[in-house]
């Protein structure tokens, strides 16, 4: 008889100890103005800790300012210095500086604090 083991058992992934065997996917929740982390997150990963998540894939984390203008005109020079300071999803998070770094390191303290993991699902986008 084969012997399968428990959702709620821990599980062993490299040197990384998950409390559960449950995971939750990566959702977007665009709650991050200016695309800065806000404690709001942090709240909302706990919770999903909390709940017995075992192991979360957060949702997607920009990795640069997004924006793609293809206009062969001095239109397309305006608009680029307009991406340069904000993106299309002025609410998903962001990972490219240490305003948003710091904000995360919150986010991942207060789930580990809690017993959970955490990992980043990164989200490029095209390039100025």
């Amino acid at each position: 008889m084969v012997s399968y083991p428990s959702l709620f058992q821990p599980l062993q992934l490299g040197d990384i100890t998950i409390q559960n065997r449950i995971g939750m996917s990566a959702l977007t929740r665009n709650r991050a103005p200016n695309t800065v982390p806000s404690d709001l997150m942090a709240e909302y990963y706990v919770q999903r800790t909390l709940g017995g998540a075992g192991l979360i894939v957060s949702e997607g984390i920009l990795v640069t300012r997004q924006g793609y203008v293809h206009c062969p005109c001095v239109y397309e020079y305006v608009l680029k210095l307009f991406i340069l300071v904000r993106t299309e999803w002025s609410h998903a998070p962001g990972i490219w500086n240490s305003e948003q770094t710091e904000a995360w390191k919150k986010i991942v303290d207060a789930v580990h604090s809690k017993g959970g993991r955490i990992y980043a699902q990164l989200w490029h986008g095209k390039g100025i």
